[in-house]
């Protein structure tokens, strides 16, 4: 599951590393759909905290806010 977050979002989640690692997985073909779906105003990002989101897709409860 890829999930688009705000840069500020994740440096709010952040507070210490846990490790590195030098490969990334392939994430093009996700990040295509979603830039595709963004510029036609059909996709967006979390500017939630990373904790957040997870307890939101966990719980099925969401709030609309700003």
């Amino acid at each position: 599951m890829q999930t688009p977050f705000q840069a500020k979002a994740l440096q709010r989640s952040l507070t210490h590393r846990v490790g590195e690692t030098a490969e990334i997985a392939d994430f093009s073909q996700g990040y295509t759909y979603w830039k595709t779906a963004f510029d036609e105003g059909k996709a967006g990002v979390f500017k939630i905290t990373v904790r957040q989101a997870v307890d939101g897709l966990l719980s099925g409860n969401w709030e609309a806010s700003e």
